[in-house]
């Protein structure tokens, strides 16, 4: 088993439908931002538009959720503008909330990555290993890969060791990324994406994968709700905000 999803904040442009008999996918053109002195990540995102959303003329700053795989050649983008090279990945947007034209809502935040997959290069010296995860998304005919180095930060939580997972293991990372290390060709010009740098925030160990018992489901027991399904000490309450949009 292996995931890797992007929660980030990102502004999308150039939405196009490529395919006139299905007139709800869109494919979109994405830059998220990676920090101040690094150019943003540049991606190219399928949007199943189930819901009818207009996509305005200008750019706009959306929040999403995104299941992503490295560039490739294999990946119609249908841009006008840009090529294949100038994209760091492709992916689907699993969930995408209109925010507002970037000049009023701040792109400037980091994306945050959820990587689950097998384990490699540990270096428990300097805090680092590398994580990839292999998936399927709808660009691809093929399972897509993306792979990920990522660095534990000199940080009071990890001052005694640094929980780096063993060569093989599977384990399960969060955390933010900022930046990326290409592959270059004889001019120092990027050809690929060889991995994105990951800042971990937190990290389940998996094991090896061999597999384990069966696990006991803990009977749920519903829990006390008031009226309306609000604590009466809330100001905010969904049902009664609903009453009056009708």
């Amino acid at each position: 088993m292996s995931l890797a999803t992007f929660n980030c904040l990102a502004v999308l442009e150039n939405p196009r439908v490529p395919d006139d008999s299905k007139r709800k996918t869109f494919i979109v053109d994405a830059q998220i931002y990676l920090n101040g002195s690094l150019p943003a990540l540049v991606a190219c995102l399928k949007w199943y538009n189930a819901e009818d959303f207009v996509f305005p003329d200008v750019p706009g700053t959306y929040s999403l959720w995104i299941q992503a795989a490295n560039m490739m050649d294999a990946v119609v983008h249908y841009s006008t503008s840009l090529e294949t090279k100038d994209y760091q990945f492709a992916g689907d947007i699993l969930d995408l909330i209109y925010l507002g034209p970037p000049e009023d809502v701040s792109p400037f935040h980091r994306a945050i990555a959820h990587i689950c997959g097998p384990v490699s290069k540990p270096n428990e010296h300097d805090g680092t290993f590398e994580i990839k995860a292999e998936q399927y998304i709808s660009a691809l005919k093929v399972p897509g890969t993306i792979q990920f180095k990522v660095v534990i930060p000199n940080i009071p939580r990890y001052s005694k060791r640094k929980p780096v997972p063993a060569a093989n293991s599977r384990a399960l990372i969060t955390g933010r990324i900022t930046d990326v290390e290409c592959v270059l060709d004889a001019e120092e010009k990027p050809l690929s994406v060889k991995h994105f740098v990951l800042e971990m925030d937190s990290v389940v160990f998996l094991g090896s994968g061999k597999g384990a018992g069966p696990v006991e489901t803990p009977v749920m027991k519903p829990v006390f709700k008031t009226e309306g399904g609000t604590p009466s000490r809330l100001k905010f309450n969904f049902t009664k905000q609903l009453q009056t949009l009708m």
